[in-house]
């Protein structure tokens, strides 16, 4: 299935598989808006899966004043076989991509969002915890979003510039066979949120989760050098 909405980076190169490979900097107009939603007291991990899939979303794509200026929405499932360190208490992450900075604007300020899709946000998330993030990413690999899983690695780390671990992420791609990459740095809109930076790592089911945080642990401390790392297993599940 090919990818909706990715970012289009300014230069990219072929990397031995085919797929398209960015090596310097990010896209600079899309929006891409990260949401971690707190999951409401009383829903488990299954129950959130289940209304975000079968309720929220669906209602989000049947308003076209709020899903109109989308151009791309993922849900992504937290999956039980997380390795460690585990980001705690996240048992969804959606991304929602927009051509530029006018359509987060429209849709959250629709008359669909205020009437149906707000308010129904109240029914799976807690206000007090939730984190909305704006995030500048690279798309190293192609494919991320349609990967049988993904998985999220999150780090603080004080430098912002992300070319040199872009550059390191293509060859890691290569050695390991990876279902897309991508590397973002983020805003946080709202909540409170430690992390800068955070990858979008592709895989099968059955990868050998433990080479794959290796590789990437002992690539990250010598280019980013992190004070502080979490991972998150997910299955991507995309709407549009």
């Amino acid at each position: 299935m090919p990818t909706t909405g990715q970012s289009q980076p300014g230069h990219a190169v072929e990397a031995a598989t085919g797929a398209s490979v960015v090596t310097d900097h990010p896209a600079a107009a899309p929006v891409k808006v990260v949401i971690l939603p707190r999951t409401r007291a009383g829903l488990d991990r299954a129950g959130l899966r289940r209304h975000l899939e079968t309720v929220h979303a669906p209602m989000v794509l049947s308003e076209p004043e709020v899903s109109g200026p989308f151009s791309g929405y993922v849900h992504h499932y937290t999956q039980e076989a997380t390795p460690e360190p585990v980001l705690e208490e996240r048992d969804a992450i959606a991304f929602i991509r927009f051509a530029d900075s006018t359509g987060p604007i429209a849709s959250k300020s629709s008359e669909g969002y205020r009437n149906r899709i707000g308010p129904d946000e109240d029914n799976f998330s807690e206000a007090d915890g939730s984190i909305a993030l704006t995030a500048r990413e690279w798309v190293v690999v192609a494919g991320a979003d349609d990967a049988a899983r993904k998985l999220f690695v999150f780090r603080h780390t004080a430098t912002s510039d992300l070319g040199p671990w872009a550059r390191a992420l293509a060859s890691i791609a290569e050695q390991l066979g990876l279902h897309g990459v991508v590397t973002n740095t983020v805003n946080v809109r709202d909540g409170a949120w430690q992390f800068t930076q955070f990858d979008e790592i592709g895989l099968e089911i059955g990868s050998n989760m433990a080479e794959v945080t290796q590789v990437l642990e002992t690539a990250a401390q010598k280019i980013l050098a992190p004070s502080d790392t979490r991972l998150l297993l997910t299955e991507p599940v995309r709407f549009i």
